[in-house]
């Protein structure tokens, strides 16, 4: 069920302009935010990207600063009421999903309405977690009376109501009373993913006013929003169930958004998981509910009083307003609010977005290792994308609670106000930065703020961000590379040898064991006389896919099968240039895959004729499987691939002398075998993963020693 974006908005974004143009097109907004000048900024940005509606008087766009009520002593951020009518078998996946969430000041209030299936009240008798607190009330109540019940006893500045047989993602609560806190908002909640009988999603308006909740219910049950507001609005009110039922949460919005309540919903993501009963057990799919007119009938029958013009523009001009609690001056921030210190160190590391690509895998592998060594990892992705190639955060989020893409839940200029939450709730001993433009940017400010973390850039190679490097170095502590072109550039442009650091990333050696026989794969039949030449990578410019087809083109031998296995910028003209390779050359292009090195280890020999590279971990995973490198001479490559070896480096982008030594090993079974054992036994000579994330570890380490000796 696709619901349109918020179109209503007193100041609306003007769509021709993305994120990422905002950054590159209006430097000076840029520069005025990230030194502090938050206003001043604000109003350059909406001289160039923001229009007021026409139908709308007397909207002022800049944040007026407000300040945020501090907690009393140990009362908790936010409260979830959880409500319970014959769900016990659900109940302990929704408190969990409470309990795992990165906000930890919190409490859990279970209410038993009255359940009657002889299972649940026995079970939560005997039910225990931290900060939980069950109730049992006598004779059976409706679920509105269940929360007005939770509230009375709730301590929380914040509520949450979840059904007991729904749940939330673990940063829903942080990501809600951020917003909640820092731009003054009285309502916060998401989107929808579907669980349990049907699968889907459902999106949901990011501002949605009074006229449009009337039409709607845009804000869902496990919105967080101020306890005041319960209290101002007179708490939910129940009409019965069968024909009878109303959506109390819907009604009680209503209300809440007359009196003036204003909304921001997260509806980037979909962090909140409803479940779909077998056989219409939900709400939604009981046949003997009102419809969704007659409730709204009923909804505004009740409330006529409340209910006018008037209420309506208010709403509206409520919500078009702009208002700003600096990070520092909010309870949000408070250090009791999140995981606590059990960890030996604390990181944040800065990538620009989640795509599927060796750094991605690398860096993933380094967030595991160091989560495994109690260390508190926190991974910020700071551009729009939008997973068209694909997404690694399952890979860090598999790792870390704490994983933020920002572009999905906030604005562009509000990233500074959450990195600076981060910086003062978490109190990171490190920030790496792999690449993202805005830690580029904002980097000088954190550093005069926070001097008490070490702030560490990654560079893979010398091209691409090497320029943003250069403008803002004086505020890294540290630098890391992973080839000795990279250590040379950082050494050729001013940095001491003794701060920078070349780290040699590896592999799991365990699980990247050369096969025996060759597995099938989906989508990929090869036959026993076939040598598999295998191209697997990102299909960018740099990495020269297009190459690796001019190589292909060549082939006259019916013994050859090319292979190609990832996706990227240059997939659609690739597609264009197989469909055009003649009959004799055997070709399969197999776009995204789920698991590359299954891919890697079929084949005999891989082919890698980058234009620039760094260390690419798909070279380091064929070493371990045992199969031969053929690659260009360029960033770590003739560092990995001993040239007549373990594989040949060629030292030009010729077609003809890459598939020259294809020949030379599909010809000759003996040295192709020899260069098989050549390149395992370079693997576990030169490439365990878990040296070489300890290596990053000590270096981390060592970077601090020599901050704080400096």
């Amino acid at each position: 069920m696709a619901i349109k974006r918020n179109t209503l908005n007193a100041i609306s974004l003007n769509k021709s302009y993305t994120s990422k143009y905002i950054l590159a097109k209006f430097k000076t907004a840029s520069r005025l935010l990230f030194a502090g000048d938050f206003q001043a900024f604000y109003l350059a940005l909406l001289k160039k990207i923001y229009r007021p509606e026409s139908n709308v008087e007397d909207v002022s766009p800049l944040f007026q600063t407000i300040s945020s009520a501090p907690l009393a002593l140990n009362q908790p951020l936010v409260t979830v009421i959880i409500p319970c009518f014959n769900y016990g078998e659900f109940i302990k996946q929704a408190v969990d999903s409470v309990l795992n969430q990165t906000l930890k000041n919190l409490e859990i209030l279970i209410i038993d309405g009255g359940s009657s299936d002889g299972k649940t009240i026995p079970f939560l008798r005997n039910f225990s977690r931290p900060k939980t607190e069950i109730f049992f009330r006598g004779g059976r109540h409706y679920v509105g009376s269940n929360r007005n019940f939770g509230m009375a006893r709730a301590r929380g500045k914040y509520i949450c109501c979840l059904d007991a047989d729904d749940s939330l993602e673990p940063t829903y609560l942080e990501k809600a009373v951020f917003i909640l806190e820092t731009y003054g908002f009285d309502i916060v909640s998401t989107a929808t993913k579907f669980v349990g009988a049907r699968q889907g999603r459902c999106d949901i308006l990011e501002r949605p006013t009074l006229l449009e909740e009337l039409r709607g219910n845009h804000i869902l049950t496990c919105a967080v929003f101020k306890k005041d507001l319960w209290l101002s609005v007179g708490g939910f009110h129940d009409f019965g169930v069968g024909k009878n039922h109303v959506a109390e949460d819907w009604e009680f919005w209503v209300r809440a958004l007359a009196d003036g309540a204003r909304v921001r919903n997260i509806s980037g993501e979909y962090l909140f998981n409803y479940r779909i009963h077998n056989g219409g057990v939900s709400l939604s799919s009981d046949k003997s509910v009102r419809s969704l007119r007659h409730q709204k009938k009923a909804i505004l029958k009740k409330n006529k009083k409340l209910i006018n013009p008037h209420s309506i523009k208010n709403s509206y001009l409520q919500n078009a307003k702009n208002f700003r609690c600096p990070p520092s001056l909010n309870a949000f921030t408070n250090a009791g609010n999140f995981i606590d210190s059990k960890f030996k160190k604390k990181i944040i590391v800065f990538v620009p977005y989640f795509m599927v690509g060796g750094a991605e895998r690398l860096l993933s592998g380094l967030c595991k290792y160091l989560s495994m060594m109690q260390w508190e990892v926190i991974v910020v992705s700071t551009n729009d994308y939008d997973g068209t190639f694909g997404s690694s955060q399952p890979w860090f989020s598999k790792w870390s609670q704490e994983v933020y893409e920002l572009p999905k839940f906030l604005k562009i200029y509000e990233y500074f106000d959450f990195v600076e939450s981060l910086m003062i709730s978490r109190s990171p001993d490190f920030i790496i930065n792999a690449g993202s433009q805005f830690l580029y940017d904002s980097v000088g400010a954190l550093s005069k703020k926070h001097v008490n973390t070490c702030y560490v850039d990654l560079l893979f190679n010398t091209i691409g961000h090497v320029a943003s490097h250069l403008k803002h170095k004086k505020n890294f502590q540290m630098a890391f590379c992973e080839s000795d072109e990279v250590f040379g550039w950082y050494i050729k442009n001013g940095w001491p040898a003794n701060k920078v650091k070349k780290l040699l990333s590896g592999v799991d050696l365990e699980m990247l064991i050369p096969p025996k026989y060759k597995a099938s794969l989906p989508n990929l039949v090869i036959t026993d006389n076939e040598f598999v030449v295998g191209f697997s990578g990102r299909l960018s410019i740099e990495k020269a896919p297009d190459i690796f087809l001019e190589i292909a083109k060549l082939s006259g031998c019916t013994n050859l099968h090319f292979v190609m296995t990832g996706a990227g910028p240059m997939e659609s003209d690739l597609a264009a240039k197989i469909s055009d390779l003649t009959s004799n050359t055997k070709f399969t292009y197999l776009g995204l895959v789920d698991d590359v090195s299954r891919y890697i280890a079929s084949y005999d020999v891989l082919v890698l004729p980058s234009r620039a590279d760094g260390r690419p971990l798909v070279v380091m995973e064929a070493l371990a499987l045992g199969v031969p490198v053929i690659a260009a001479n360029v960033g770590a490559l003739p560092e990995l691939v001993e040239d007549g070896v373990s594989g040949y480096i060629i030292p030009n982008l010729d077609p003809h002398n890459f598939y020259n030594k294809i020949q030379l090993l599909a010809n000759s079974k003996e040295l192709h075998l020899k260069m098989k054992k050549s390149a395992r036994n370079f693997a576990e000579m030169n490439l365990d993963a878990k040296k070489a994330y300890r290596g990053y570890e000590l270096a981390l380490l060592e970077a601090v020693a020599k901050d704080a000796a400096d």
